[in-house]
């Protein structure tokens, strides 16, 4: 007799909590994709195998709805994360400031050196992006005029309705 199935064909149980197990950690693991993947491929084959030469169970079909559901979001978050490193320039910096922290922290060189792909990432940004300086500080550069001074921050005024005049908090006494 197979230790594996039970007699009536049903797959079995533990196949089906281990891939329960598999996937719901893959789905609380989705920002980690290189973890949640996986997690969530084993658990779709454990699931698949649970079934024996029955249908799916309750447990193995949850195991295979989250996986599926733990990967799409896995694999969304990877994309938004990549999107954002190579449009916004600031977070592009930081992320290469962390990699040359990270470099000098473990003394890597050369072909070890981590650095982002340009290949996923795109050129590098850093020349297009300087911090405040002295000349352009209090300056904005989306400003209409010509000098790109900043305008005070000064409060609209409160329109009054017509015919009515403005509320007055003064007691009158």
């Amino acid at each position: 007799m197979n230790t594996q199935y039970n007699e009536a064909g049903q797959g079995s149980r533990s196949l089906r909590a281990a891939a329960l197990v598999l996937a719901l950690l893959a789905g609380f693991l989705f920002s980690v994709f290189f973890v949640s993947v996986p997690l969530a491929a084993l658990a779709i084959i454990l699931a698949l195998l649970s079934r024996g030469s029955g249908r799916l169970r309750g447990a193995a079909m949850a195991a295979i709805i989250i996986a599926c559901i733990s990967v799409s979001m896995s694999s969304a978050s990877t994309v938004m994360l990549i999107r954002t490193i190579r449009s916004d320039p600031a977070v592009h910096l930081q992320v290469e400031q962390m990699l040359e922290g990270l470099n000098k922290y473990y003394g890597l060189e050369g072909d070890l050196k981590l650095t982002l792909p340009e290949s996923v990432f795109g050129e590098n940004l850093l020349p297009k992006y300087a911090p405040e300086t002295a000349e352009t500080e209090g300056k904005d550069p989306f400003a209409a005029g010509q000098g790109g001074e900043k305008e005070p921050d000064v409060p609209a005024p409160v329109p009054s309705l017509p015919g009515r005049d403005a509320p007055s908090f003064a007691s009158s006494t």
